[in-house]
């Protein structure tokens, strides 16, 4: 999956297919792509952001063949890992010793509070407060039997840097600490390293 097999890393199937097809030939596509725009924030300042938008693109054939290629062999190795991070988290979940404890965390959505009643101009865009949700389940080793305990932290800011990962930790950490004091290893599964 990682193209250095000597027999068939140069393996092209597509290649076959070519042959019915009109490499010279224009053809169109569309792909999503990030790009980088300059926008007003509330403040009116002029800030830089990051979307992701459809694009429209034209090129001959022979050429989105082999973007194409290009792109299945990055996503082969994405399944290939995927699968391999899964394995391998069923398999230490399944011999999880009595000092361990599985963390797994990941950040929901960022969600649009509203109040019970509010007036009309609450209901327009920049009066609405957001809050950002981090989700945490501890999988703790008890022999033969694995306790599942569940966390949501919530907080008003949307940073998800490290630092702030740390800090919807902690609570979470100090739990574990008090309720079992003879975890001596913790594993950290998420999205991200």
């Amino acid at each position: 999956m990682y193209g250095n097999c000597v027999e068939c890393k140069d393996n092209r199937p597509i290649d076959d297919l070519m042959s019915n097809w009109e490499e010279e030939k224009l053809v169109q596509y569309s792909q999503w792509i990030s790009v980088s725009e300059q926008k007003t924030n509330k403040h009116g300042e002029t800030v830089t952001a990051k979307v992701t938008r459809k694009q429209d693109f034209k090129c001959k054939t022979s050429e989105l063949v082999n973007k194409f290629v290009t792109m299945l062999f990055k996503f082969r190795r994405h399944v290939y890992n995927i699968r391999h991070q899964f394995l391998q988290y069923r398999l230490l979940k399944a011999s999880l010793p009595i000092d361990a404890c599985i963390v797994h965390i990941d950040f929901a959505e960022n969600y649009a509070c509203k109040y019970f009643t509010e007036i009309q101009s609450v209901h327009f865009g920049a009066s609405h407060e957001q809050a950002t949700l981090h989700n945490a389940v501890c999988y703790l080793g008890r022999g033969d039997f694995v306790e599942t305990v569940t966390f949501c932290t919530i907080s008003d800011s949307r940073n998800h840097c490290p630092c702030a990962i740390w800090v919807y930790l902690d609570p979470v950490l100090s739990f574990i600490k008090n309720y079992k004091p003879n975890i001596n290893v913790l594993h950290f599964f998420s999205d991200g390293p």
